[in-house]
C-alpha cells in the first residue's frame, strides 16, 4: 500500500464518521482533505464499492431500523 492510499484510507474511515453524523458530502469531502467533491466521490466509491450519497443512505436506514427494534 503507497502512502497516497494509506492516507486516502484514513480519510475515507473518517469521512464515513462525518457521514454517519448527518454532515453533507460535500461537509464530508472538505473536512476530511479532500479538495473536489468529485475526487472524494470517486475515491469514496473505489473504497466502500458505494457512492458517499448511498453510503449516508444506508446508514440512515440502519439506525432507523435499530430505533425501531429498541421501540418494540
Amino acid at each position: 500500500m503507497s502512502f497516497t492510499e494509506f492516507v486516502n484510507d484514513f480519510r475515507i474511515g473518517k469521512a464515513c464518521q462525518s457521514l454517519r453524523r448527518g454532515e453533507t458530502v460535500a461537509e464530508a469531502a472538505f473536512t476530511n482533505g479532500f479538495n473536489s467533491i468529485s475526487h472524494f466521490s470517486v475515491t469514496f466509491a473505489k473504497r466502500m464499492n458505494m457512492s458517499p450519497s448511498a453510503y449516508r443512505l444506508k446508514v440512515s436506514r440502519e439506525e432507523k431500523e435499530s430505533e425501531d427494534l429498541v421501540l418494540c
